[in-house]
């Protein structure tokens, strides 16, 4: 768990500030898949934003809290108004965060881009309130439900808190897909990934499940991969800039034809370096060819997680009395996937389409494991050639 000796000092009642206009996403529109749930007098919510996910992300998050919170019987504006929103910096002051919102006494904590671990370690002093960790592991925990630093894991599911919910998203199995368009459409068997630090579950398996699916298809397919840094947050996941240099030397060194980027708001510098050198990317989290419409020239998919429904139908859960600990949302009930455009471009295999279908039935039906080993431990990267490494090295972060 991550220490906390600042959060007595973090008054939320300040950083938050009320959401007003508040626009609902487009994916709001479809079926709701739970009963309409019932009505609840003067409740309040806090929704907590971190500035190094992505932020189509975190727009998704908070327009389906928003949503969800006027169905159960919320109000955004008024007097009675319960519904406040903060975005911070990095992930340590958004579980600051959401302590703070429970020790205010928030009925519900919606979190986007917060850490499992950290958010569990402090649910059982707030028994009042929900705390929704979105796109978040399973947190490991003692027998008695408190966060275990060593990893043991004794509790299990069972000893998780009963407020407390993950809200995760077998991103493994669309990464395989991903896989499979990816190792198809490259011309010179040469795919890239840049990954942000090796302390990133979903990272890694997202990396696990598209380099096998590449390798369903090219079995000796090269797959270059590194981070983006060994450590540090702010240069990992939140600088576009940084990882854009990066970028581009690592497509000058190992000539990948398709890049995979994962790290959070950065991965759109990585995207915009592909685009330059004329090779294509693979999006991750969102459809990136929607969010970022500049670049999608040259998307070759996007591996995407469904937030809308994971927030809205999770919020409507605890409603309807129906909250577990742990929901994972996958490839069969349709809440992750890949984007379409490669079925667009020219040039591609005529057997793809086929190849995809039998693919994806594959996963769905378990024939294809698609995070065998160790799923989420760090994958084995490699590092650029110390002749490169300073002219691709990251800036250093303000203050540094």
């Amino acid at each position: 768990m991550r220490g906390t000796p600042i959060v007595y000092l973090i008054s939320l009642a300040a950083a938050l500030t009320l959401l007003t206009g508040s626009a609902v996403s487009a994916q709001l529109d479809e079926p709701i898949a739970t009963a309409p749930p019932p009505q609840f007098d003067d409740l309040t919510m806090a929704v907590i934003e971190n500035d190094l996910t992505q932020p189509a992300i975190n727009a998704a998050v908070t327009d389906t809290a928003t949503f969800a919170f006027t169905e159960v019987g919320g109000l955004t504006t008024g007097k009675k108004a319960g519904l406040d929103s903060v975005s911070l910096p990095t992930t340590e002051d958004v579980v600051l965060a959401a302590r703070a919102a429970g020790e205010k006494g928030y009925d519900l904590v919606v979190i986007s881009g917060g850490d499992s671990q950290g958010t569990v370690g402090f649910a059982q002093a707030y028994p009042e309130t929900i705390f929704f960790d979105i796109d978040q592991p399973l947190p490991c925990v003692t027998g008695d439900g408190r966060a275990d630093p060593s990893g043991t894991c004794e509790g299990g599911a069972g000893a998780v808190p009963f407020n407390y919910v993950a809200v995760d998203f077998d991103t493994d199995q669309a990464a395989y897909l991903a896989g499979v368009i990816a190792a198809s459409a490259s011309r010179d068997d040469i795919l890239g990934i840049i990954s942000g630090t090796a302390d990133c579950p979903d990272c890694n398996r997202t990396i696990e499940g598209f380099v096998l699916g590449a390798r369903s298809v090219k079995p000796d397919i090269e797959v270059q991969q590194v981070y983006l840094a060994d450590e540090g947050e702010a240069v990992a996941f939140g600088d576009p800039t940084s990882a854009k240099t990066f970028a581009k030397a690592f497509i000058d060194v190992y000539q990948p034809d398709v890049i995979l980027p994962l790290v959070g708001s950065g991965s759109r510098g990585v995207i915009e370096a592909a685009c330059e050198a004329g090779i294509l990317a693979v999006g991750a989290d969102v459809d990136v060819s929607a969010s970022h419409p500049e670049l999608a020239e040259c998307i070759l998919t996007s591996i995407t997680k469904d937030y809308a429904y994971a927030v809205r139908e999770s919020v409507f859960a605890w409603a309807n009395g129906e909250l577990a600990p742990e929901w994972r949302l996958g490839l069969a009930d349709g809440h992750v996937g890949v984007t379409d455009e490669w079925t667009r471009l020219a040039g591609l295999p005529v057997d793809l389409g086929e190849r995809y279908a039998q693919a994806e039935q594959d996963v769905i039906t378990g024939q294809v494991e698609t995070c065998p080993v160790d799923c989420g431990a760090p994958v084995q990267l490699g590092r650029l050639p110390a002749a490169v490494e300073a002219r691709a090295a990251p800036s250093p972060a303000p203050g540094d």
